[in-house]
């Protein structure tokens, strides 16, 4: 498909058929139910004539995580970074083009990612050369990415999502789960590239969570004893990443309302062992230096199938393990699954009504399970398709 012009010319807000909120704010009184106009798709219903299930989500309809808006040969994906690229010619429109499609397919619920590292060599506007990676030496952004994040929050706000996952990813040096050792002046420097992009994301008018880390909750030490598994919960595996993520979060707290976070999201780990210390792990996370625990507003996780346990067994464990722990009434947001995959959609909607336990949506992350040759990380190059998800009350 071409880049294209927004269809009027303008960017006009119309509402188009039904809407998880139509007419009225967000769930915390943000920005209004606007659907983009309709774009040439096969439209809302696609898929669902044959009976549809009863809605699931809580908040909004399925989305995608946004990084990429292109791929190269062999599934190549560093030179098509949207916030690296949204002010060169095209790519805006591009970019708008996918928003477009996706809300007219129904979707209303979306994740930016943000990629940054203390770049080791030229930066061109703020990017890495070669790479789709942001300096963020520092502790902030180039102007240029600056405005080409507000750019493309209120481009996101146009096409009417409903919910904004804003998600951290910190490469290289500044992935706290790559140290060895605590290193203060990387933790200072990713710190403030939050603090310091928060306005762009309050000012957008969004309805919006922030992921200070994706995938980035990490697991307290566990072993087996006489054949019985004992977490200790408190106690990190990993010193510096545990202390990184609580510090971080202190941070955050003292700043920004944690009910607009999910904190660190999580793996879905197949060894249930290992998830269950993960999860038991947010009590040494989430804890401030008074004793006292603020959690986050949601808890993230991907959820990928496995040989060893498919996206319907991890849920359920997900969902078991944070109700034995006294947290069972969280809400939570599915924020990776498998590109409009009907397996995967299925066996997490069963799990979901069996438990009575509703995601407030779920994120597809542009990867087909089919085609993980070309690519296991990204391997679709316009991920507008959210069919399989909505087919199952997603």
């Amino acid at each position: 498909m071409r880049p294209g012009q927004w269809l009027d010319g303008n960017r006009s807000l119309i509402q188009q058929g039904p809407s998880r909120a139509a007419n009225a704010a967000g769930p915390r009184g943000m920005a209004p139910a606007l659907a983009a106009p309709r774009g040439p798709s096969l439209g809302q219903g696609m898929g669902l004539e044959t009976g549809p299930l009863l809605p699931l989500s809580i908040e909004a309809h399925a989305g995608i995580n946004l990084g990429f808006y292109d791929l190269g040969p062999n599934c190549d994906r560093e030179a098509f970074g949207v916030l690296a690229n949204l002010h060169r010619p095209g790519v805006r429109e591009r970019v708008t083009q996918i928003l477009v499609e996706l809300s007219a397919r129904g979707s209303e619920s979306i994740a930016v990612g943000i990629y940054h590292f203390r770049a080791p060599g030229p930066a061109v506007d703020g990017v890495w050369a070669g790479s789709a990676i942001l300096d963020s030496t520092g502790g902030n952004l180039h102007p240029q990415m600056r405005q080409n994040l507000a750019d493309l929050l209120a481009d996101i706000r146009a096409a009417g999502f409903l919910q904004l996952l804003v998600r951290y990813h910190p490469q290289g040096g500044n992935d706290v789960a790559q140290w060895t050792q605590y290193d203060d002046s990387i933790f200072e420097e990713n710190w403030n590239l939050i603090a310091n992009l928060m306005p762009i994301i309050e000012g957008s008018g969004l309805d919006y969570r922030v992921d200070l880390m994706t995938e980035g909750m990490p697991r307290a030490r566990f072993f087996n004893a006489l054949g019985q598994l004992v977490v200790l919960a408190t106690t990190p595996d990993n010193e510096p990443w545990s202390r990184y993520a609580n510090r971080m979060w202190q941070n955050y707290v003292s700043r920004f309302d944690p009910a607009r976070s999910v904190g660190f999201s999580s793996i879905s780990d197949p060894d249930p062992d290992r998830l269950r210390a993960r999860i038991e792990h947010t009590s040494y996370v989430y804890r401030l230096d008074g004793g006292e625990r603020v959690y986050p507003g949601a808890l993230a996780f991907s959820i990928y199938g496995w040989p060893t346990a498919n996206e319907g067994e991890l849920y359920r464990r997900i969902v078991d393990r944070l109700r034995r722990i006294g947290l069972g009434e969280m809400p939570l947001i599915v924020a990776e699954s498998y590109y409009n995959d009907r397996a995967g959609m299925a066996l997490l909607s069963a799990a979901a009504r069996e438990l009575k336990a509703l995601p407030l949506y779920v994120l597809q992350w542009p990867v087909d399970r089919a085609r993980q040759a070309c690519s296991s990380q990204v391997n679709v190059a316009f991920p507008v398709d959210v069919e399989q998800a909505l087919r199952f009350g997603f």
